[in-house]
């Protein structure tokens, strides 16, 4: 009897209890936890642009914003001071950018519906010609609804691309072993077509959530793998394009027309690692042994965090 109790203890616990936390510690369930902690709309040495996609490097604790109307990438302190114009040639309005690995970051380009890998270089001005790069191509010309933005995710070595509108639409996409794209997969892992608003760009997280920026509802949206929204967060900016993720301590780096950047951290708890779940989070209904009596429960060994869920 004893035996079949702790099996039944057993099964609830971690059938049931852990799942549901792993859940609520996605960054895509937190969005309402987060609060703005900076907001640019004026940058030296640079006149009124169009940001219009962000990308952060991981080594340099740089930011990387593309410019749709000139081609132009510049590179930006995390608190938007400008450290260099990294100029283009041969790209039409380019709309995403997202960090791959190395030197290799991903970008869009909107109507031409094109992912291009290009090596961008630590120092210097450029130029970075688009021949350079390798090209993957989503599709016939799509004017200006185009793909609007790209993310990589690390984690399976796969990238994920959204057409804005009419409709819009998610893409999965595939690389070789050297790391350029070879393939896409529309509507993976869930369609876009009944989206309300907007596919400004995306993120992908390891977890396999997404986070959307939707212009038209000035708003980030969480959703799980299938496409459920999770949580969201009003941004209150004139017109968010770009989103990007230092995965580091979940900072959030959000990016608009004309030229505004605003930058986003995980209210009350100052964190620099993975973040503390809400209290709510180890509420739980009361377990009775299968002779009546209330059982009290333990505690996992060590505070829940995201690399306890397998993250």
């Amino acid at each position: 009897m004893k035996t079949k109790a702790l099996l039944f203890l057993s099964a609830y616990l971690f059938g049931s209890w852990y799942p549901a936390l792993a859940q609520m510690a996605s960054l895509a369930a937190s969005l309402g936890n987060y609060r703005s902690s900076l907001k640019v709309a004026s940058i030296e040495g640079l006149s009124v642009k169009s940001f219009s996609g962000v990308a952060f490097h991981p080594e340099t604790q740089c930011l990387y914003v593309v410019d749709n109307d000139n081609a132009v990438i510049y590179e930006l302190s995390v608190t938007g001071t400008l450290l260099r114009s990294i100029s283009t040639t041969g790209f039409l309005d380019p709309e995403g950018i997202t960090y791959q690995s190395g030197d290799y970051f991903l970008l869009s380009e909107e109507g031409l519906a094109n992912i291009v890998r290009i090596s961008l270089p630590r120092t210097g001005s450029g130029p970075v010609a688009h021949a350079s790069g390798t090209l993957l191509n989503l599709g016939p010309d799509m004017g200006n609804s185009g793909i609007e933005g790209v993310s990589y995710r690390p984690g399976d070595k796969t990238a994920f691309a959204v057409k804005e509108i009419s409709p819009s639409r998610l893409y999965r996409i595939t690389f070789d072993a050297e790391g350029n794209p070879n393939a896409y997969l529309p509507d993976q892992p869930f369609s876009l077509a009944a989206l309300e608003g907007d596919a400004a760009d995306i993120w992908a997280l390891d977890d396999g959530n997404f986070i959307l920026v939707n212009q038209e509802k000035n708003q980030l949206i969480g959703y799980d793998s299938t496409g459920r929204p999770l949580s969201s967060l009003a941004l209150g900016m004139s017109k968010p394009e770009g989103i990007a993720i230092d995965t580091r301590d979940e900072t959030l780096y959000i990016v608009g027309e004309p030229m505004e950047l605003t930058v986003w951290k995980p209210m009350g708890t100052g964190l620099t690692g993975p973040r503390a779940l809400p209290a709510r989070a180890t509420r739980s209904k009361p377990v009775y042994s299968l002779d009546g009596k209330r059982v009290k429960r333990r505690a996992p060994h060590g505070p829940p965090t995201e690399r306890s869920f397998g993250f």
